[in-house]
């Protein structure tokens, strides 16, 4: 007689995404408090034992940590330069999605994001169930099952065969897609239409659209394609990610140019990634001061005591902003 009280294979597996998804976005989402980011654990905080985000920090140890190039760095790196960042932001502030009455920019990317790290998560801790081979191969590329069933076919392969070893042979031989197997070919048709179907979403379907294109325009001209392409040609796996690192950390202006002469360096200015922060921090700065001028100048603005008070709320500590929304 079957047991009423344990789940079935399918419940529990059903069960497991549940819970993987829900605390994947309640970790990212406590990372904007400065005591969960003092509570994170190794390698932030080595001597925390208990650590506030233990999903998000068993990540890391996985696959950032053990990464060429990251391996090998101080431990200065993590408790003093990424923490401090992390620490920087938490301290900043940054508005909420209700503060100004729709979803923000950086609420749409976040939630994109997680929803790539849930994946990953749950291949972390739960796996990949392991199916017996099967012998077909061929798939029609324009019938959505065929592709669902292709790429669960290159997952096997990947984890449990050695299509990865075979993929990077004939990369090496050609640049040709159809030149390598029809599950590859599959699969990246599978890989490319959920890219594009988050691109729909995210960039035409969201009312925040326009202005992510804005965003991505603005990091476009930031970004040093061809300094990137030289320095991802580097075949050791270790100097790449050591010469991507210096790139982003790479502070380039007069002083650094005058340096390369002879001069005295400096470390006035910003690198690559705090432009890149600054660019996306601004832009929604600058957005929030053109809500308000406009909410200031139209017919039913708030009267002089009204705006006062709005304005105090804004220069209140998180904590006490916090008990307001409360209290509201």
């Amino acid at each position: 007689m079957e047991d009423k009280g344990c789940l079935s294979s399918e419940q529990a597996r059903a069960l497991f995404d549940i819970l993987t998804s829900h605390v994947t976005l309640t970790e990212i989402e406590n990372l904007k408090y400065s005591k969960t980011v003092a509570t994170f654990g190794p390698p932030l905080q080595p001597r925390v034992d208990a650590a506030s985000t233990p999903l998000l920090r068993i990540l890391l140890q996985s696959f950032i940590n053990d990464l060429p190039g990251f391996r090998n760095v101080s431990s200065h790196f993590w408790t003093d330069t990424i923490y401090n960042l992390a620490t920087a932001l938490d301290e900043a502030n940054l508005s909420e999605s209700y503060d100004k009455g729709s979803v923000g920019i950086r609420r749409t990317l976040s939630t994109a994001s997680a929803s790539i790290v849930e994946s990953v998560a749950r291949g972390r801790l739960g796996g990949y169930p392991k199916q017996p081979p099967t012998g077909d191969s061929n798939y029609d590329r324009t019938n959505p099952d065929d592709i669902a069933r292709a790429w669960d076919h290159f997952l096997q392969r990947i984890i449990y065969g050695d299509l990865l070893d075979k993929m990077f042979v004939k990369a090496a031989e050609t640049d040709k897609l159809s030149d390598h197997e029809p599950v590859v070919q599959a699969a990246h048709q599978y890989a490319l239409t959920i890219f594009a179907a988050l691109l729909h979403h995210n960039l035409i379907a969201s009312p925040r659209g326009q202005s992510m294109v804005s965003l991505l325009n603005r990091l476009h001209r930031l970004t040093p394609y061809f300094l990137m392409k030289q320095t991802l040609k580097i075949g050791n796996a270790a100097s790449m990610l050591n010469g991507m690192t210096q790139l982003l950390l790479a502070k380039m202006n007069l002083s650094t140019l005058t340096s390369w002469f002879g001069g005295q360096p400096s470390d006035s200015g910003m690198n690559l990634l705090q432009q890149i922060i600054s660019q996306v921090l601004n832009a929604d700065t600058s957005e929030l001061r053109r809500r308000v001028k406009q909410i200031e100048q139209s017919q039913d603005a708030p009267n002089k005591s009204q705006m006062e008070q709005l304005r105090r709320y804004a220069s209140q500590s998180a904590e006490e902003q916090q008990r307001i929304r409360k209290d509201s």
